[in-house]
């Protein structure tokens, strides 16, 4: 083998190694691209399942639809509303309320102690 036959059989493996990269390369940006639309895809579902669980609650709410375990369910919704309520007047009272500060001294801070390690005879002194 003379010196051309090595240079371009260099170079051929080099061309056959930079394909290799580019199609894993692109394998992988296809697998991200095919994540990303299944999130996207996922993310709808979600959506259009609240928007049909409160249509569903309404009519199950207005007794247009009579399901034993659909009530039970608008139950534990209602219930948690009901919650979520409180707790949102509980947080507007908190924010909108003055907290009264006393006129003391200022406390000072204290002195903080630097600990120490505790040799070997310091600690069969103890």
């Amino acid at each position: 083998m003379n010196d051309q036959d090595k240079a371009l059989s260099f170079w051929d493996k080099a061309l056959e190694k930079l394909k290799l990269c580019k199609n894993e390369s692109d394998r992988f940006f296809h697998i991200g691209k095919v994540k990303l639309d299944k999130t996207f895809l996922e993310k709808e579902k979600q959506q259009h399942l609240m928007v049909l669980g409160e249509k569903a609650l309404e009519l199950v709410e207005s007794n247009k639809i009579k399901n034993a375990e659909l009530k039970a369910l608008s139950e534990k919704v209602v219930a948690i509303n009901n919650r979520i309520n409180s707790q949102s007047s509980k947080l507007k009272d908190i924010t909108n309320s003055k907290i009264e500060v006393e006129d003391e001294a200022p406390v000072k801070p204290k002195a903080s102690r630097k600990k120490t390690k505790k040799t070997a005879s310091a600690k069969k002194a103890d």
